[in-house]
């Protein structure tokens, strides 16, 4: 919108405003940052870890972590790589925090941070200007952060921190969202009714096709919370519709889907959320459950062992790309120290679409880790495959492979429930028997090459 306010022009470093920061008003001020004692607003600012002055810090405990931080502060130059290390490692970067007592001279200031309820730290910096104000609508832990009236580092810090510590997981930055992995069961956020819920949103907004069937999901005028199923129906619906400007309307534009982040945030389980969505609101049915009675037909029928296959009833090509996930992390994805299902591998996924529904897909896959198969580091595992078998009971428990752990596989509980996954959706995509046990002869037969000895003649 034009009338939308974006952060100002003169930003310091990360973000930081280089003016005096903004006034806030007791209207607008939430209760919990009103002074009991005075009834005035609290003016708070983002805390900033690499303004603590060097030496004796009034919340030091006495640790070498303290100690050594303040240390690295003090060698560091502005904006070098030793305090971006310590600005980024810091539990309290960007907390709000108060201004307790300034020196006469101005050279220091002792502010105090609320770490949590009944429990504060103090700590004495230099610059106090340097510090962003929090303004207000910070405190508000909006839907969308360009809604804030000053968009910098700071606040956008602040408002995923509020929103991730009362369940909300995503947060919208214009066109971009935000995922913090909750590392814990979101109940009904990704369940069937949720989903289409957003899709009935799209349709009575009038894009996309379909019209404004399924109004009644929601109350008129009413906003859904920022969501990744928001992000996939607004790519299926730009998809569907011809750019305004198209002169014969019969032109449409490919979509993507970026999906990008540190190891452990998230991105696998993004990626099939997104895929589940995909299919299931194309699916005839306008429903994933479909999805989920086929695979339970299959798995009703596996032996463990893979030695009787039953045949599959006929499945939707949908369900066969869905069913591609659980096979791209058996063959690509390892427990690393971070991630029990972290993905060794990047990948490229093209689903094509006529006139609303699938017709097909490609996955590409690069940079995959071959030295894992060789070598893991302490505490990690080889490919989940592997030990898929060895649960399976393909491969002897009494042989020691070399490429796992040093001869030590180190199986887990759903090493052998995942097997069984991964060989019914081999079936669902249409591997007969005779090829998967070609495949599980192939896996093997890495596992004992690594037992190889090999001389110098």
């Amino acid at each position: 919108p034009a009338n939308r306010k974006r952060s100002p022009s003169g930003l310091g470093k990360r973000g930081m405003p280089k003016q005096a920061p903004r006034q806030t008003s007791i209207a607008s001020a939430d209760a919990s940052n009103v002074d009991l004692v005075t009834g005035k607003t609290k003016i708070e600012y983002y805390f900033d870890p690499t303004l603590v002055i060097p030496g004796e810090d009034p919340s030091a405990t006495g640790t070498s972590t303290t100690k050594r931080r303040i240390a690295v502060v003090e060698n560091g130059s502005s904006g070098s790589p030793d305090n971006d290390a310590i600005l980024y490692a810091s539990k309290q970067l960007f907390y709000p925090c108060s201004i307790v007592k300034q020196s006469s001279d101005y050279n220091w200031t002792l502010v105090k941070i609320s770490d949590a309820p009944g429990t504060s730290s103090l700590h004495r910096i230099r610059s106090v200007n340097q510090l962003a104000q929090v303004a207000p609508d910070d405190r508000l832990g909006i839907d969308d952060i360009l809604n804030l009236p000053n968009v910098n580092e700071p606040c956008l810090l602040h408002t995923v921190r509020v929103r991730y510590h009362r369940g909300d997981i995503y947060t919208n930055v214009g066109p971009i969202l935000i995922s913090v992995n909750p590392y814990k069961s979101m109940g009904k956020l990704y369940h069937t009714s949720t989903m289409m819920k957003y899709r009935h949103a799209s349709q009575a907004s009038g894009s996309g096709e379909g019209g404004g069937g399924g109004v009644q999901f929601l109350p008129k005028g009413a906003i859904l919370p920022p969501h990744l199923f928001q992000v996939a129906d607004r790519a299926y619906t730009a998809l569907l519709t011809p750019p305004p400007l198209d002169g014969d309307r019969t032109t449409k534009t490919n979509q993507s889907i970026i999906i990008s982040g540190e190891s452990g945030a998230g991105k696998t389980e993004c990626t099939k959320i997104i895929m589940q969505y995909l299919t299931s609101i194309t699916n005839s049915g306008g429903s994933s459950s479909n999805t989920s009675k086929s695979m339970k037909k299959v798995h009703s029928g596996l032996d463990l062992a893979g030695s009787s296959l039953v045949d599959v009833v006929e499945v939707s090509l949908a369900e066969k790309v869905l069913s591609a996930n659980p096979l791209l992390e058996s063959f690509g994805n390892a427990q690393t120290l971070r991630n029990d299902n972290s993905s060794r591998f990047g990948k490229y996924i093209q689903i094509q679409f006529s006139g609303g529904t699938i017709v097909g897909s490609t996955i590409s896959n690069y940079l995959l880790e071959k030295t894992r198969i060789t070598t893991q580091t302490d505490g990690e595992r080889n490919y989940h495959i592997f030990y898929q078998l060895l649960a399976a009971g393909f491969l002897p428990s009494e042989v020691e492979f070399r490429f796992l752990q040093k001869g030590q596989p180190t199986l887990n509980k759903n090493d052998g429930t995942n097997f069984q996954e991964t060989l019914a959706c081999l079936q669902l995509i249409g591997l007969g028997e005779g090829d998967i046990q070609t495949l599980w002869n192939a896996v093997t037969a890495v596992l004992y090459l690594g037992n190889v000895e090999l001389d110098d003649e």
